[in-house]
């Protein structure tokens, strides 16, 4: 296994290696802390399909894909970010990072995209790891769901003295065909209707951030 990162080769004996969870919160102040958040004001932005966030970088078979500096993105104001102060020591991450959030809506027809990030010492911020999910237009809107994106699996070393960063939208087009907000077809609909999202992070709405993180044998 290549861990980015790190630059080096990895021999394991299984994937995803054994291991547990480093885990991090959603606070309201735009942080990740070890601490779950005990109240705070939730963050919202509004998707608008008219003008969709846009697709940088990432696993794309062209070459605009691929590790890219995330500030144009992360400074649109559909975007959220949360970030961790700077690493006492390195942290790895092996396997499939999970964000689970507490999460509300104001159109049924809505997605939600998660980016992962690695902040150098310089404040440049680079992608690691995504995952995109089309919510489903059948749940309520007038109370708090928990919404689950399962990110790419991934090997990577954040080291001391580096941040890490969650990015959240509501879309990534092209790569995703952004939604059109009426529950038509990608694509073949007549009108478009824009979305807030909104992320809790209190006592009662908790969104975190699980990030697989292995156990290294003794060396040999």
């Amino acid at each position: 296994m290549y861990v980015t990162g790190q630059n080096a080769w990895r021999h394991l004996d299984q994937w995803p290696p054994a291991g547990g969870e480093t885990v991090r919160y959603l606070q309201s102040d735009g942080r990740l802390l070890a601490d779950e958040p005990s109240d705070g004001a939730p963050s919202s932005y509004v998707y608008d399909p008219a003008n969709p966030t846009p697709t940088l970088g990432g696993p794309l078979l062209t070459l605009d894909g691929g590790v890219k500096d995330n500030a144009k993105l992360e400074s649109r104001p559909d975007v959220l970010t949360f970030t961790t102060d700077p690493l006492t020591a390195p942290l790895e991450i092996m396997g499939t990072p999970v964000v689970d959030l507490a999460h509300t809506r104001t159109n049924p027809h809505a997605d939600v995209f998660v980016r992962l990030c690695d902040v150098d010492p310089k404040g440049v911020s680079r992608n690691v790891a995504e995952g995109f999910l089309r919510l489903d237009p059948t749940s309520p809107l007038d109370q708090v769901q928990t919404v689950r994106v399962r990110l790419d699996a991934c090997a990577h070393e954040v080291k001391a003295g580096h941040r890490i960063r969650l990015l959240i939208a509501g879309g990534c087009h092209p790569r995703y065909a952004r939604n059109e907000g009426t529950g038509a077809l990608p694509g073949t609909g007549t009108e478009l209707r824009p979305c807030t999202h909104t992320v809790h992070h209190d006592s009662g709405a908790v969104s975190r951030v699980s990030l697989p993180t292995p156990v290294r044998p003794a060396p040999r």
